[in-house]
């Protein structure tokens, strides 16, 4: 599954339940990518107090992209970087934890 370049989706009224996802074809620049992202979400989850703020990514090894999840509490952040609302991927299909509280994990996939 990789990311639409269609940004100008309206996304008011959105489940707040709703996942988010981004696919980034060229490893480096996501993971480039990747920093601005983790600030912006430590910022997030400082002012909320959320827990459940996170963002797990796969290395896609046939295209060498990288696929990243947003929690659906991550949802400020994944909609500041263009990610799309997704059905809540699979504990395996998310891929490993790059941000976020371990101890949530298990419940964002309950």
């Amino acid at each position: 599954m990789k990311g639409n370049s269609k940004n100008d989706r309206d996304t008011t009224g959105m489940n707040e339940g709703m996942w988010y996802y981004m696919y980034i074809e060229d490893s480096v620049k996501a993971f480039a990518r990747l920093k601005e992202i983790r600030e912006q979400l430590f910022k997030l989850m400082a002012t909320s107090g959320d827990r459940k703020v996170a963002i797990f990514s796969k290395y896609d090894k046939d295209t060498g992209g990288v696929h990243y999840y947003f929690s659906p509490s991550s949802r400020e952040v994944a909609l500041a970087h263009r990610a799309i609302p997704c059905e809540q991927p699979s504990r395996q299909q998310a891929g490993s934890l790059l941000f976020g509280d371990q101890d949530m994990v298990e419940k964002l996939f309950e």
